[in-house]
């Protein structure tokens, strides 16, 4: 029992589906030690049980996947008393990215996207992990992904350590990006991401990149798939 406990314990982190396949081979297994007739009788009732917990597991992380974060209100025009510039040559684009959020690696790659295909300067506004506890070492790579971003001569990252930035603007979730234009007026509010951590074109990116090429088309917004800002 210790044993098949500890091998649980071990699975921590697989997919719900990969954890649902070993518990079927593990019953599987069991079941062989007591007869091959009793495994044939019950052997359709564990199949039936896994199928259940697969396609409620898959549910659960479709359902978490593309609910989108909060919002808040947007501001407009750009706020005043922040320690960001805003770039009077060029629209300005104020992404807030929590380090530790694992959705944030697909935000960070359509920022690079962006850079590349249109012409902006990025304010990256990263939050700061509580000073108490050490980084999560399984997002390494995410924090990797933003130093290398930040830099790029056209992004400037800047730490929030007392949230002041993040509450003037009214960002609540990671990945939350502003646009504005050159005289401050915001342009685009939302997320470049068609769900939590999908890469891939999408509406919001297509609506960043729109904007940044013709500052005069309207406002629009997109919603923001990532982690709260303030529970990481």
């Amino acid at each position: 029992m210790e044993a098949n406990i500890r091998r649980v314990e071990s699975l921590i982190g697989l997919s719900f589906g990969d954890y649902m396949m070993v518990i079927l081979r593990n019953g599987i297994d069991c079941l062989s030690e007591k007869g091959s007739k009793r495994r044939q009788a019950i052997l359709p009732w564990v199949a039936a049980v896994w199928m259940i917990g697969v396609f409620a597991g898959f549910t659960a992380i479709w359902t978490h996947a593309s609910t989108p974060g909060e919002t808040g209100s947007a501001t407009d025009p750009w706020p005043k008393g922040t320690p960001l510039v805003l770039d009077t040559q060029v629209p300005t684009m104020v992404v807030f990215i929590h380090p530790e959020c694992p959705c944030a690696r697909a935000t960070l790659a359509h920022l690079a996207s962006i850079i590349d295909r249109a012409s902006v300067v990025v304010s990256i506004v990263s939050m700061t992990p509580p000073v108490d506890r050490e980084p999560k070492s399984d997002l390494a790579g995410c924090r990797q992904q933003l130093e290398t971003l930040a830099t790029h001569p056209l992004v400037t990252r800047i730490d929030d350590i007392e949230d002041s930035i993040t509450n003037r603007f009214g960002a609540s979730t990671s990945g939350d990006c502003f646009l504005y234009s050159t005289n401050g007026n915001l342009m685009f509010r939302g997320g470049v991401t068609a769900s939590r951590g999908h890469l891939g074109d999408n509406a919001g990116l297509q609506l960043v990149v729109d904007r940044i090429n013709d500052p005069f088309k309207p406002y629009e917004s997109f919603p923001v798939f990532g982690c709260p800002l303030t529970t990481q």
